[in-house]
């Protein structure tokens, strides 16, 4: 069994807060990263239209869905890019100490 398709077997229960930190991070620079993120931005796109149409004192749960929807989106989307960073930061670090 190779190593992506032990990961890919892995269930939520099982896995790890790290397991899952390096499954996401290893999406950066895919095509899968790519999709995910014209997703993202379409998803945001419809939620931008939905608030500018909406009156929220009229349809105030559907306001509150529509900004939690994006919120969530931009989570995961700033999750990865951000442990990413964090992840390059943390090698420009050691390779310094190393010197």
């Amino acid at each position: 069994m190779k190593k992506d398709e032990k990961k890919a077997s892995i269930s939520a229960s099982e896995m790890t807060d790290k397991d899952m930190r390096d499954i996401l991070v290893e999406l950066q620079d895919t095509n899968y990263w790519v999709a995910i993120t014209a997703l993202i931005a379409q998803v945001d796109t419809n939620a931008i239209n939905t608030l500018a149409s909406v009156d929220p004192f009229k349809e105030p749960t559907l306001t509150a869905r529509t900004q939690g929807q994006r919120m969530g989106l931009y989570y995961i989307r700033n999750f990865i890019e951000s442990e990413v960073k964090r992840r390059k930061d943390g090698d420009k670090e050691a390779e310094n100490k190393g010197k």
